[in-house]
């Protein structure tokens, strides 16, 4: 299934299944580090009529820790999807996603790139490791609602049930 978000086109042949069997069960790790940008994903997904569990991490360190159910997390559950920003104060985003696509635990989760990086050098290197999206942030709550509700119909197939994953 194919995906647009303004011009990009997002990749969602992603094979598997969810842990979870809808949405609202589904586990989000969510790789931010700028906390009024998470706050407007947050209040996006609830304003585009979604509601998973949202864990946001803001470092390379913290969700490193938290996939591989380390200190504070150890009873973290693995998680049915991945956005992450590319621009961090420790590492950056790209590193993160290297990580997950070559792991085989990891690989099979559907991970996408929501950033404000507009450079096509960041889109191409996203999508050659394996990205299954790359969003543009955006200005606006608008834009942010559009994010998410593209990430969570293309995981759902707009049936609210999760099936794609």
């Amino acid at each position: 299934m194919d995906c647009f978000l303004g011009k990009f086109k997002l990749r969602t042949n992603i094979p598997g299944k969810c842990m979870a069997s809808k949405i609202e069960d589904c586990v989000i790790l969510y790789l931010e580090d700028d906390d009024p940008t998470a706050y407007l994903f947050q209040i996006a997904l609830q304003e585009a009529g979604f509601s998973p569990r949202l864990v946001r991490v803001s470092d390379q360190n913290q969700a490193t820790a938290f996939l591989y159910q380390m200190g504070i997390y150890s009873d973290a559950r693995k998680p049915d999807l991945i956005i992450l920003d590319l621009n961090l104060p420790m590492g950056n985003g790209l590193e993160v996603l290297a990580e997950v696509k070559g792991s085989p635990n990891f690989s099979e989760i559907p991970t996408y790139v929501f950033t404000s990086s507009h450079n096509p050098r960041d889109h191409a290197m996203a999508i050659s490791l394996g990205a299954n999206g790359y969003l543009s942030k955006g200005n606006s709550l608008n834009d942010f609602v559009t994010a998410a509700k593209t990430v969570c119909e293309c995981l759902t197939n707009g049936s609210g049930q999760m099936d794609l994953c």
